[in-house]
């Protein structure tokens, strides 16, 4: 077997499958933050991968020492076995199950982003056409308040909804779009290992930090059902034991 060149991810092996894989993360981590930065922690995500966990580190320096010092570790009543993984991108890709030819990637990756473009062309008019209903509806409704005033009625007995009821029914409207708003992230972690969460959506663009504010973030999208999709994930996961995200849309 060929030797596997040493690398910043390693491979955790022989792991009791019956523990939870959330369970599982929290407790690598917790092993393996005091041997350098961490990037990422992949658990076993299907039945099939039960048993193996993947731990990127910032350097390589890092990832040997953890290696050395973990291999044949007793972790929940088995000893692990611990090695450089063969790639750490193809080791995410595989577990997150993303993983095929860089060729077939880029296509796919063109395709999404026609596909986006035309969503988006389909939303400008759509948008286009909610602006003259509503312009028509706020003439319909300055029209019959002031027909009610002519007659002596009270502005207040109308059946329509006030201009700040409208304006909130708006705002709840506008609510979603293609940036989201992330807090309570780890301030130890780089853009990059913040990004390497968010790129396995379809149609993530970048992560934005903060300056001054390591704990929040904002993580753009093409379109808004994309940003969508990665919310309704994402919300509520937990980056490292003591950090669970919290995710919005962008105001």
């Amino acid at each position: 077997m060929a030797m596997i060149p040493p690398n910043q991810t390693i491979h955790f092996g022989n792991l009791n499958s019956k523990i939870n894989p959330v369970e599982i993360r929290s407790s690598l981590y917790n092993l393996c933050i005091s041997y350098g930065r961490i990037l990422d922690i992949i658990p076993p995500l299907t039945k099939r991968m039960r048993g193996q966990a993947f731990v990127a580190f910032r350097d390589i320096s890092s990832a040997t020492i953890a290696k050395q010092q973990l291999n044949g570790f007793e972790f929940y009543s088995k000893p692990m076995r611990v090695n450089y993984a063969k790639s750490k991108s193809d080791a995410v890709s595989k577990l997150d199950g993303t993983y095929f030819s860089e060729n077939l990637r880029n296509e796919r990756l063109k395709a999404r982003r026609m596909a986006g473009k035309n969503k988006d062309k389909t939303g400008d008019l759509e948008g286009d056409q909610r602006k003259h209903m509503q312009s028509d509806d706020e003439a319909e409704y300055s029209a019959t308040k002031k027909a009610k005033t002519m007659n002596g009625n009270n502005e207040n007995d109308s059946d329509g909804s006030s201009d700040e009821e409208m304006e909130e029914e708006s705002e709840e409207e506008s609510v979603e779009n293609n940036t989201l708003f992330v807090q309570n992230l780890p301030t130890e972690q780089t853009e990059e290992s913040i990004s390497e969460l968010f790129q396995r959506y379809p149609g993530f663009v970048q992560v934005r930090r903060i300056p001054g504010k390591p704990e929040l973030a904002f993580v753009d999208f093409q379109i808004p059902s994309q940003a969508t999709t990665a919310k309704n994930t994402l919300d509520g996961f937990k980056f490292t034991p003591e950090n669970s995200l919290k995710i919005s849309f962008a105001k």
